[in-house]
């Protein structure tokens, strides 16, 4: 990605790659945390259930 930006970017190029693929990342986390959190009571309710 610091090769596409190269031309637009400059030295800077490296440096805006990463901090897109930081940011891309941790929303892609969030996200996926957000999906499983749904879920948890009824998987915590699950779980009681099958030990008792």
């Amino acid at each position: 990605m610091s090769d596409l930006l190269h031309g637009e970017r400059g030295v800077e190029s490296l440096r805006s790659a990463m901090l897109f693929t930081a940011v891309f990342f941790a929303g892609w986390s969030v996200v996926h945390y957000a999906l499983a959190a749904r879920t948890l009571p009824a998987d915590l309710e699950a779980k009681d259930s099958l030990v008792s």
